[in-house]
């Protein structure tokens, strides 16, 4: 009798893990298929509709994110942190080097047209949402998070030309100095000596 529950249990274990790789691949079926069907639209749409759908997503987004509780938000950026470096790690070197280039295409039409305000409010909530990732993170993340910046860095510079070059050495020098203000504006003020001259005062202390 024993010997029969053992063979009935181990069974129903085969059966049980049969059934959960058929869920599985039958989720990545799914969205492999919703992966085509949106690439599809979006290849057919126009520029106003593309524009109006990232407007919607950002809005809901919006919404979704305002409600969650810090744990909520730590966990999210876990699990796409964990699905991008999934689909970068089984992508070919062209695979590659066509994500960046839409990137690139894609934030470049998206900066072009928005606000002086839009651009210092996407550049602050970069710079937040940059500080709390970090502040969270174990020692071994941040040298991981490094290392990848770097090496990728580097395999960018390998293949970029003298113009390229150029054009992000201007890119980085305007970062700097946006965030120079940023800082200068939040943790410090600035007030006249009593000659005249100019003398900084943290804000804090006042």
């Amino acid at each position: 009798m024993t010997r029969k529950r053992k063979s009935n249990h181990s069974q129903s274990s085969q059966i049980a893990r049969a059934m959960k790789i058929a869920r599985q691949v039958h989720a990545e079926q799914r969205r492999i298929e919703q992966a085509e069907r949106q690439a599809n639209v979006r290849a057919s749409e126009t520029s106003s509709q593309a524009d109006a759908r990232r407007q919607l997503n950002a809005e809901r987004m919006d919404s979704q994110r305002a409600s969650e509780t810090a744990e909520a938000t730590a966990f999210r950026h876990q699990q796409f942190a964990a699905c991008i470096a999934s689909q970068r790690a089984s992508e070919t070197a062209d695979e590659t080097a066509s994500r960046r280039q839409e990137n690139a295409e894609r934030m470049a039409s998206q900066r072009a047209s928005e606000t002086a305000d839009e651009t210092a409010s996407r550049r602050q909530d970069n710079l937040d949402r940059m500080a709390a990732q970090r502040a969270s993170e174990t020692a071994d993340e941040t040298a991981s998070r490094r290392q990848e910046n770097a090496d990728r860095m580097a395999s960018q510079r390998v293949s970029e030309t003298v113009e390229e070059a150029d054009t992000r050495r201007l890119a980085v020098a305007q970062r700097q100095a946006e965030r120079r203000q940023i800082f200068a504006r939040n943790n410090w003020g600035l007030s006249l000596g009593e000659k005249g001259s100019p003398v900084k005062t943290n804000i804090n202390w006042l």
